[in-house]
């Protein structure tokens, strides 16, 4: 009888979603492999009856909430964190697959120190390269940053700081968590679970990404940058942000971002909290060390 009865969850996974049911198939039928009874909260960003039937079919236990059509991965983020009812909570884009059936199981011991709030899941965009993300030198190192489409969030010091700024809308949202983790204590850390799959959208758009991508920086300065640094990091991420547009092409949109960005950063100056000085310093720092460690594994394995 006892072993009949259901195991409660060591974890919640949240998937957001919109529009994608093919890819949302092959992680939910990749999240029924795993090794430890997981609570699954899909959100739909689209509010879908098929989607919706997709995972009753293929995830009976799974929990499908439909919080707002067109509200963006952060928003949806954020409501599926604050609907989880465990400590730790997986969140994973619907274009993710794992290959590995330990990769919860294995993510969890990253957890194991209480400064941990968050964890970069080591992931490979297959459709680009074999290049594995949220890899370091040193096992579990501090990192200044996370991707979205892969992590997982110590629930109480996620929803502490405020979770993800929804108006950050798409992009730069992993960023921004992370400095305000690193100003009350936190810590983001990568992980040492098996590399999942990220399936990266043929279908993502590249002017979205230059205008969202640019708005958002210039939000990460008025948000959290103190003075005087602020200025100094505004003007690098304007000269910075032309220069990268006029090198790939399509300046205009990173102009557009640029402006956009600076209009909404006054429209919410209101908010501006910035981190303490000390916490920017040591954001700099960890942002210098990561890329040196990304260069560090990327050379490594191909040498």
């Amino acid at each position: 009888m006892n072993a009949d009865k259901p195991r409660s969850p060591a974890a919640s996974v949240v998937i957001t979603t919109h529009d994608r049911d093919d890819e949302l198939a092959t992680c939910l039928t990749s999240l029924q492999r795993q090794t430890i009874p997981l609570e699954i909260i899909v959100m739909d960003d689209k509010g879908s009856a098929a989607t919706r039937d997709l995972v009753t079919r293929i995830a009976p236990t799974a929990r499908y909430l439909h919080a707002g059509t067109g509200q963006g991965p952060a928003f949806q983020r954020n409501a599926g964190v604050a609907a989880a009812s465990c400590e730790i909570v997986f969140s994973f884009d619907d274009d993710v697959e794992l290959v590995d059936p330990t990769t919860c199981e294995r993510t969890l011991p990253d957890f194991a120190d209480p400064q941990v709030a968050a964890i970069g899941i080591p992931f490979v965009n297959v459709r680009i390269s074999q290049e594995v993300h949220h890899v370091t030198a040193h096992p579990r190192q501090q990192l200044h940053a996370f991707v979205g489409a892969a992590h997982a969030v110590r629930r109480s010091a996620f929803q502490q700081v405020g979770g993800f700024r929804p108006h950050y809308f798409y992009m730069g949202e992993e960023g921004d968590l992370a400095i305000r983790l690193l100003d009350h204590g936190h810590e983001v850390r990568a992980g040492t679970a098996p590399p999942m799959h990220h399936f990266e959208s043929p279908r993502r758009s590249s002017r979205r990404a230059a205008i969202c991508g640019r708005k958002n920086d210039v939000l990460f300065v008025m948000h959290n940058v103190p003075m005087p640094q602020a200025i100094v990091h505004l003007a690098g991420t304007i000269v910075n942000g032309l220069r990268f547009g006029l090198r790939h092409g399509h300046a205009g949109w990173h102009l557009r971002g640029l402006a956009q960005g600076l209009a909404e950063a006054w429209q919410h100056r209101r908010d501006r909290r910035p981190v303490s000085a000390a916490c920017y310093r040591d954001y700099r720092a960890l942002k210098r060390d990561s890329a040196g460690a990304a260069l560090a594994w990327t050379a490594g394995p191909q040498s």
